[in-house]
């Protein structure tokens, strides 16, 4: 089966609620973590990002598009994007989840910046990369970017 991540990243609207949503809130209602998802979500947000001149930043396509743009808009910073969005989709409970909404709107700068934090995320977005076995971050003092495959040291 050859499936392009542009077909893979597509109709997000639609797939999220059916796939992430119903596992998410059992997780949450079971007192759980699930930074997993909480990092997919991260992941899907970011690619809702509306492009220049139209569209999805990465350019997926989704028939919600235009409503996950306006999801930009939303004054408050990433934690007000994020409920929008998650309202954009169906989900209003987990929208209303203060802790869901920080989890995920603290992972969103490293995603932004082409990396993937596995462990504990900080709001600006410095934290390591242990995501794939890769000879990326060892220590908090270093850090991958994924986007080009160089290390980074990290300022603090």
């Amino acid at each position: 089966m050859h499936h392009l991540l542009r077909q893979i990243g597509s109709d997000g609207s639609l797939k999220i609620p059916e796939r992430w949503l119903g596992p998410l809130r059992e997780l949450r209602s079971a007192g759980s973590t699930a930074p997993m998802l909480e990092l997919a979500l991260a992941g899907w947000i970011n690619a809702t990002r509306p492009a220049t001149g139209g569209g999805q930043w990465f350019g997926t396509t989704d028939p919600a598009s235009a409503r996950l743009a306006d999801c930009w808009a939303t004054p408050g910073g990433p934690r007000a994007v994020v409920a929008a969005l998650l309202r954009a989709v169906g989900a209003a409970d987990l929208a209303d989840d203060e802790q869901l909404l920080t989890a995920v709107a603290d992972r969103l700068p490293a995603v932004e910046a082409g990396r993937i934090d596995l462990e504990n995320p900080v709001p600006d977005g410095t934290t390591p990369v242990r995501c794939c076995g890769c000879k990326g971050a060892r220590d908090d003092a270093q850090r991958v970017d994924h986007r080009t495959g160089g290390r980074q040291q990290n300022d603090r």
